[in-house]
């Protein structure tokens, strides 16, 4: 879960209240790790390996969108900065 947190950038806390409706909804499940019982493990249901896939195909399609047109670092730091509102 920290790991997680990490990488999605949000708090210990958030990232906890996110997986406890994803886990509400059917979508993941929880495992305490057992080489390290101070970890927490989180596991995509077949469920939620399927809204992955219908997903993660949505969300491409809009990155595709998005920055297509960019070629360059800078053009990707212009596009960020009026995204940001700059």
């Amino acid at each position: 879960m920290a790991a997680l947190a990490e990488r999605a950038m949000i708090t210990g806390p958030t990232l906890t209240r996110l997986v406890d409706r994803l886990v509400t909804m059917a979508l993941v499940y929880r495992e305490v790790d057992q080489a390290d019982r101070r970890k927490v493990l989180v596991y995509l249901t077949r469920r939620g390996q399927v809204v992955h896939r219908r997903v993660a195909s949505k969300v491409a399609e809009v990155e595709r969108n998005l920055l297509g047109g960019l070629k360059s670092s800078a053009d990707i730091l212009e596009a960020l900065e009026e995204l940001a509102g700059r």
